[in-house]
This record gives C-alpha cells, sequence and structure tokens, in this order.
C-alpha cells in the first residue's frame, strides 16, 4: 500500500476491499459525511472509514457504503426526515381525538406508520406518543 495526493492505492494482492477502480480520498464528501481516516477495521472484507458528519458526530463506515451512497449521514438525516410527514401520511396536528390533541410527528415505527406526539387535557399525561391508526380508530383516546 501507498499513498499519493490524497489516494490510497493498494497492490492487487493486498486489496481486500473491491472498491471497482472507485479510490475514497481522505476529507472526500459522501453526502452530509467527511471521510476523516481509515481505520483498521473490516467489514465484509471492506475497508472502515472514520467519517465526520455535517451535526459534528463522527462515525465509521464501510468504504462499499460510501461508495454506493448508501449510507449519507451518521443517522441524523432518517432522524429528519422522519419528523416530517411523508406524501401518504395525513398532517394530524392540531386534531383532536378524546382527550388528546395531536401537537406534533413523532417519526415513524419499525413497520412505517406515523407516531404523533399528544397533549392529553386530562392532565394523566402531558406528552403521550401514539401511532396513528390508534388515533383515527378510538383506540388510544387519553
Amino acid at each position: 500500500m501507498f499513498f499519493k495526493e490524497n489516494y490510497i492505492y493498494m497492490k492487487n494482492d493486498d486489496r481486500k476491499d473491491k472498491n471497482n477502480g472507485k479510490s475514497i480520498r481522505f476529507n472526500q464528501v459522501f453526502g452530509r459525511l467527511t471521510v476523516l481516516e481509515k481505520t483498521d477495521k473490516r467489514q465484509n472484507k471492506s475497508i472502515v472509514w472514520k467519517c465526520r458528519c455535517e451535526c459534528g458526530t463522527e462515525c465509521e463506515v464501510n468504504a462499499g457504503n460510501l461508495r454506493a451512497n448508501k449510507v449519507k449521514s451518521c443517522g441524523c438525516l432518517k432522524k429528519e426526515t422522519d419528523k416530517q410527514p411523508k406524501g401518504n401520511v395525513i398532517d394530524m396536528i392540531g386534531q383532536t381525538f378524546g382527550h388528546l390533541t395531536v401537537i406534533e410527528r413523532d417519526g415513524s415505527d419499525g413497520r412505517g406508520e406515523a407516531k404523533w406526539i399528544c397533549k392529553c387535557d386530562c392532565n394523566t399525561h402531558t406528552r403521550l406518543s401514539v401511532l396513528g391508526s390508534n388515533l383515527r380508530t378510538g383506540h388510544t383516546t387519553s
């Protein structure tokens, strides 16, 4: 292995990471991630790189996932997009179901169903996360 102008080149017999001709450079940007350094770790026979996300979080990412654009952030992007209503999600903010008033989106559950933060007017719960289907069907009202 040798270095030349911020690129890492490996001899064919040393190559454990099938890069298909695409080298990863230091300071190269993939989505919100900037490549900081190569680690000694391997994942699925691929080099693992230490990266810094735009939000400031450092994470380690498999080189194959960087090249394939499968990983674009430390996870902050998913958290942001989960809070935004998708095209098929009914915006329920402001609606009241029994004693619960919807105040904001709370992402999705494991199956992709929308969750909502509700405020209860019965003073039992101040903030409660509820599935949208449970609100619409009347299964959760307080």
